[in-house]
């Protein structure tokens, strides 16, 4: 699909939005910046590798910060930026394994967000490695609203 230049010219503003909204303390509110970052990945999937840093420091923000709750708004956080984490390293894989180079001898891997991280940081080597092709990347995301 072809997005018009007024969708690419503000991407980068529009994700920085998504990036403040998503740190807010309400639950609701992050949860809600998260679903409009997973929709800008679903239609502009071909651009994330041009926005990778804003996208990945946001997920891994929400990734650190909603792993240890409890609450069930919570969990869905930690869910979803999963989902997004892994559908925005499959879109940017060069990108992912530049940020995160050196994540496996530096991490012991003490928490599930670590854990997380080197899965995927794995699974891009091993998929590099056996030379597959991106076609996981276009998935649909879990359906967070299930119960």
């Amino acid at each position: 699909t072809c997005l018009n230049l007024g969708a690419v010219r503000w991407m980068t503003r529009f994700l920085a939005i998504v990036s403040s909204y998503a740190e807010l303390g309400d639950v609701q509110t992050r949860l809600g910046a998260l679903e409009c970052l997973s929709l800008i990945i679903s239609i502009c999937h071909e651009r994330v590798k041009f926005h990778a840093d804003i996208i990945f420091e946001t997920l891994i923000r929400s990734l650190y910060e909603s792993q240890a709750k409890s609450d069930l708004e919570e969990q869905k956080v930690y869910q979803l930026s999963v989902a997004l984490l892994t559908r925005t390293a499959e879109l940017s894989k060069e990108e992912f394994l530049l940020q995160f180079d050196g994540f496996e001898e530096e991490v012991e891997q003490q928490c599930d967000a670590d854990r997380v991280v080197g899965e995927i940081f794995q699974g891009i080597r091993e998929s590099d490695a056996r030379g597959c092709s991106a076609a996981a990347a276009t998935e649909p995301l879990p359906d967070i609203h299930k119960k």
